[in-house]
């Protein structure tokens, strides 16, 4: 699999950690879209960054049910 893939689908699912690590390694031009993701050395991430921004603004979501009565309830999204 190509980092262009794996990018595509950490974003798409909101892995965050993850996708922002691959960011900044192509940032810094550590990696390329065309390398193959068995290659990536993940010790060449700096966390430091990656715990200081949300750059990618991928948060968490919760999604709550809340029984109104017998026919009705409510949805709640919540980051």
């Amino acid at each position: 699999m190509l980092v262009r893939e794996m990018y595509e689908n950490l974003i798409l699912y909101e892995e965050s950690t993850l996708a922002h690590s691959l960011y900044y390694l192509l940032a810094e031009k550590k990696i390329s879209l065309d390398d193959d993701v068995s290659n990536i050395d993940m010790n060449r991430v700096n966390h430091e960054k990656i715990v200081q921004k949300n750059v990618l603004d991928i948060y968490k979501i919760g999604i709550y049910s809340l029984k109104m009565d017998q026919k009705t309830f409510i949805i709640i999204y919540n980051r």
